[in-house]
């Protein structure tokens, strides 16, 4: 029987990589040149599904559908989103000249059809020169080691029983470990929880409590350590998604919600998709802005209530992980979501006029309307 657990993370994937921008950032004056990150020019896990008249042509088309969707994902994996654009002609090109080494992690087939999951190895120095060739900048130096521990939330009333504690759970960390956490520009290592944590604690390392984090770094004996947890709240059909912690860009807490699907480990997989986004684009962004040099370090932290306007969820998306990546933006928490609008709590030092400043560079509007912050 064919996976649908494949398809649906192909379908995720291609959302991620076509369809979002992980955060528009301030462009890079040169091209990167370090070289700790050979790892980060490798796509593993990515799901290939294909029809064809027979299982060879199935097989033939969906590993060339594979090769181009990988090069095109390491290339938005390199560049800051503000360079996109710089990008657009060289997505068209041939892979195969890029493509070191494609390794098979799974697969299945029917007489017409393919679907597996493979590693695509590119060459580094193809790559690097071929952005060099075409004036791109680029990062190719990953982020040091940060260790991820889940927590998951079960409701107490009004759950589906795969919302259950052990099942929610279990899911919540089977859709991490279905993502590349080894490759990506900012490494992860999934955590156990030693013991379940008193909700003191628990309440602690989810505000981003410096002593309550650097206690369980140091327990855990990682230097960088993330909470991510998932909280279901059937009663506003709605999925919250906490992640907060000492990465390496710095110190940080953000809450996003998301509406619960009728499938609720699609949910989990949907979040757990755009929480790694929000987690590497804060690195890139941490190396664009000059290794965390922040232009909002002035000015007391106030807070801010905006109103994000869009016209499809890609551009919302986006709105979220420019936000979320700023640096100065702490306590970051949506709240009313509609088809074309979402409301925004947040604290930014210096307030909305400094925000606005801060957003310039990357891509996003914030207007002041008859005393509302509106951001476009």
């Amino acid at each position: 029987m064919l996976s649908k657990s494949l398809i649906r993370a192909k379908w995720l994937r291609t959302v991620w990589f076509a369809g979002m921008l992980l955060s528009a950032m301030i462009a890079m004056g040169g091209a990167g040149h370090a070289q700790s990150g050979e790892k980060i020019f490798t796509i593993a896990k990515y799901p290939v599904d294909a029809t064809g008249t027979n299982a060879v042509a199935a097989k033939r088309q969906a590993t060339a559908q594979g090769r181009r969707s990988a090069f095109r994902s390491l290339l938005k994996r390199l560049v800051p989103s503000s360079a996109y654009s710089q990008i657009e002609q060289l997505k068209k090109l041939d892979p195969n000249p890029y493509i070191g080494s494609i390794r098979v992690r799974s697969e299945e087939n029917s007489s017409t059809r393919y679907i597996a999951t493979l590693d695509f190895s590119f060459v580094p120095e193809a790559v690097r020169t071929l952005l060099g060739q075409h004036g791109v900048s680029y990062i190719d130096q990953s982020a040091p080691p940060t260790g991820l521990m889940l927590l998951y939330s079960a409701p107490k009333a009004g759950g589906k029983r795969a919302m259950n504690g052990s099942k929610g759970s279990a899911s919540w960390r089977s859709v991490w470990s279905d993502l590349d956490l080894t490759n990506s520009l900012t490494p992860l290592k999934l955590l156990r929880t030693a013991g379940s944590l008193d909700p003191n604690t628990a309440g602690a390392l989810l505000a981003a409590d410096p002593a309550a984090i650097g206690e369980l770094a140091a327990r855990q004996q990682m230097a960088q350590i993330i909470i991510a947890e998932a909280k279901p709240v059937p009663a506003s059909n709605e999925l919250h998604i906490t992640l907060a912690g000492q990465d390496a860009a710095g110190r940080f807490a953000v809450t996003t919600r998301y509406r619960l699907d009728d499938d609720f480990v699609y949910s989990l997989e949907l979040a757990a998709v755009i929480a790694q986004g929000v987690i590497e684009s804060r690195w890139k962004t941490h190396m664009t802005a000059g290794g965390g040099t922040s232009s909002a370090s002035g000015g007391a932290l106030a807070p801010l209530q905006v109103l994000a306007e869009f016209s499809n969820l890609g551009q919302w998306q986006r709105q979220q992980q420019v936000l979320s990546s700023t640096p100065g933006v702490r306590n970051m928490q949506v709240g009313s979501l509609s088809g074309r609008s979402a409301s925004i709590a947040l604290s930014f030092p210096g307030g909305g006029d400094a925000l606005r400043g801060a957003l310039v560079p990357r891509g996003l509007t914030l207007e002041s309307i008859n005393g509302f912050w509106i951001l476009r």
